[in-house]
């Protein structure tokens, strides 16, 4: 979500919320309404997601909803949850993806990269070989 998209992902957002009950669109959707500044909404998508825990993806929509709303200490905690129990998500997700942006410069995300047997190095600097 770019700041200057931020109303017409949010309205995007919305509609997906509406329409669907999958918790794996649910958490992407999660995560446009944080990024666009409505923690109190995104917060009780939180709620819904733990209490929906024991869903394939839970950890997926906990990961984004987390990230939109910048909550580290929550999203570390899902990620760390995710490689756990071995979700696809987390294993097939590029970790260059800057919705791993609010913890990449945590040593609890280093762990996790290494976790998933790839080098830290290489996932945990700022722009991660992004162009800008």
């Amino acid at each position: 979500v770019s700041a200057d998209r931020a109303a017409n992902a949010r309205v995007l957002a919305e509609q997906l919320l509406r329409s669907s009950s999958e918790i794996g669109t649910r958490g992407a959707a999660a995560y446009a309404v944080g990024r666009a500044g409505d923690t109190a909404r995104t917060r009780e998508l939180i709620k819904e997601f733990h209490q929906r825990q024991q869903e394939w993806r839970s950890s997926t929509a906990l990961i984004r909803a987390y990230s939109g709303v910048r909550d580290t200490t929550g999203m570390l905690e899902a990620m760390e949850h995710a490689v756990d129990i071995k979700d696809p998500f987390i294993m097939s997700t590029p970790l260059a993806d800057k919705l791993f942006d609010p913890v990449r410069g945590s040593a609890r995300f280093a762990a996790i990269v290494v976790r998933l047997g790839l080098d830290p190095a290489r996932y945990t600097a700022e722009a991660v070989g992004r162009s800008r």
